[in-house]
Protein backbone atom coordinates (compact mmCIF):
# COMPACT_ATOMS: atom_id res chain seq x y z
CA UNK A 1 0.00 0.00 0.00
CA UNK A 2 1.01 3.44 -0.81
CA UNK A 3 2.33 5.68 1.94
CA UNK A 4 2.27 9.17 1.98
CA UNK A 5 4.28 11.74 3.72
CA UNK A 6 2.91 15.72 3.18
CA UNK A 7 5.40 18.68 3.83
CA UNK A 8 3.31 21.83 4.96
CA UNK A 9 5.67 24.83 3.59
CA UNK A 10 5.18 29.04 3.56
CA UNK A 11 7.40 31.12 0.89
CA UNK A 12 7.13 33.64 -1.16
CA UNK A 13 9.77 31.88 -3.23
CA UNK A 14 8.86 28.40 -4.81
CA UNK A 15 10.95 28.07 -7.66
CA UNK A 16 14.32 27.46 -4.73
CA UNK A 17 12.18 24.51 -3.84
CA UNK A 18 11.28 23.24 -6.82
CA UNK A 19 14.62 23.28 -7.91
CA UNK A 20 15.26 21.20 -4.58
CA UNK A 21 12.66 18.43 -5.07
CA UNK A 22 13.68 18.27 -9.22
CA UNK A 23 17.51 17.51 -7.29
CA UNK A 24 16.14 15.25 -4.66
CA UNK A 25 14.06 13.17 -7.42
CA UNK A 26 16.77 12.90 -10.13
CA UNK A 27 19.47 11.62 -7.70
CA UNK A 28 16.87 9.73 -5.50
CA UNK A 29 14.93 7.79 -7.31
CA UNK A 30 15.67 4.22 -7.26
CA UNK A 31 17.91 5.00 -4.49
CA UNK A 32 15.78 5.90 -1.59
CA UNK A 33 14.22 3.14 0.23
CA UNK A 34 10.31 3.00 -1.80
CA UNK A 35 10.88 6.80 -2.55
CA UNK A 36 8.28 7.09 -6.23
CA UNK A 37 7.84 10.58 -6.79
CA UNK A 38 7.32 14.03 -5.47
CA UNK A 39 4.46 16.71 -6.41
CA UNK A 40 4.12 20.13 -4.44
CA UNK A 41 0.48 21.66 -4.60
CA UNK A 42 -0.10 25.45 -4.56
CA UNK A 43 -2.77 26.30 -1.75
CA UNK A 44 -5.43 28.52 -4.21
CA UNK A 45 -7.01 30.13 -0.68
CA UNK A 46 -4.13 31.26 0.76
CA UNK A 47 -0.68 32.93 -1.23
CA UNK A 48 2.79 31.61 -0.77
CA UNK A 49 1.44 27.95 1.13
CA UNK A 50 2.41 24.80 -0.26
CA UNK A 51 2.24 21.01 0.60
CA UNK A 52 4.72 19.08 -0.62
CA UNK A 53 3.16 15.06 -1.24
CA UNK A 54 6.60 12.37 -1.24
CA UNK A 55 4.94 8.69 -2.54
CA UNK A 56 6.48 5.91 -0.94
CA UNK A 57 5.73 2.27 -1.68
CA UNK A 58 5.26 1.47 1.94
CA UNK A 59 5.71 3.50 5.47
CA UNK A 60 8.52 1.22 6.35
CA UNK A 61 10.71 1.84 3.41
CA UNK A 62 9.55 5.95 4.36
CA UNK A 63 10.89 5.12 7.69
CA UNK A 64 14.19 3.90 6.61
CA UNK A 65 14.45 6.56 4.13
CA UNK A 66 13.88 9.26 6.77
CA UNK A 67 16.73 8.27 8.88
CA UNK A 68 19.45 8.52 6.02
CA UNK A 69 21.82 11.62 6.49
CA UNK A 70 20.88 12.50 2.77
CA UNK A 71 17.36 12.97 3.56
CA UNK A 72 18.55 14.70 6.47
CA UNK A 73 20.65 17.29 4.52
CA UNK A 74 17.50 17.96 2.23
CA UNK A 75 15.43 18.46 5.00
CA UNK A 76 18.08 21.13 6.41
CA UNK A 77 18.07 22.80 2.91
CA UNK A 78 14.30 22.97 2.34
CA UNK A 79 14.37 24.48 5.97
CA UNK A 80 16.27 27.39 4.72
CA UNK A 81 14.64 27.80 1.85
CA UNK A 82 10.77 28.71 3.24
CA UNK A 83 9.48 30.52 6.38
CA UNK A 84 9.16 29.22 9.82
CA UNK A 85 9.43 25.59 9.92
CA UNK A 86 8.07 22.72 7.58
CA UNK A 87 5.19 20.56 9.03
CA UNK A 88 5.41 16.67 8.39
CA UNK A 89 2.52 14.48 8.32
CA UNK A 90 1.60 10.92 7.30
CA UNK A 91 -0.68 9.47 5.27
CA UNK A 92 -1.86 5.81 4.40
CA UNK A 93 -3.31 5.59 0.58
CA UNK A 94 -6.59 4.32 1.15
CA UNK A 95 -8.15 4.43 -2.57
CA UNK A 96 -6.54 6.07 -5.27
CA UNK A 97 -8.37 6.62 -9.01
CA UNK A 98 -4.76 5.70 -10.89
Amino acid sequence: MTFVQTIGIETNEIQPVRNLVNQWHSEQVGVAPGYQRTRILADEERRGHYVIEVDFSSKEEAATNNERAETAAWAKKLADLVDGDPTFTSHSLVCSTE
